[in-house]
């Protein structure tokens, strides 16, 4: 049975349409107002820090100051900036969990 169901699944599919080359360029017109940067992973052995927009870089008309993505790795603790007052998001868009 289980492999009636690969079957059939495999024989409805549908391949996706290419949207990048496989040097990563892409191949659809960009979206109206989106615009490019180009950014820099800093590595160290804590982990990763990416900065992904600066104020300074004046293309953004809203009051944004800055954005970052970092990455830690497991029993690190990282600390690089004090805010007297802190008013800010965070998420993880990847973890490396132990137990």
């Amino acid at each position: 049975m289980k492999n009636d169901i690969l079957e059939v699944t495999l024989a409805e599919a549908v391949r996706d349409q290419q949207t990048v080359t496989d040097s990563g360029v892409s191949t659809v017109p960009l979206i109206e107002g989106v615009s490019f940067r180009e950014t820099v992973t800093q590595h160290d052995d804590r982990g990763t820090l990416v900065e992904l927009y600066d104020m300074r870089w004046t293309w953004h008309p809203e009051p944004l100051l800055y954005v970052y993505s970092f990455t830690l790795e497991p029993g690190v603790v990282k600390g690089w900036a004090l805010h007297k007052e802190l008013r800010t998001a965070t998420s993880s868009s990847k973890a490396k969990w132990r137990s």
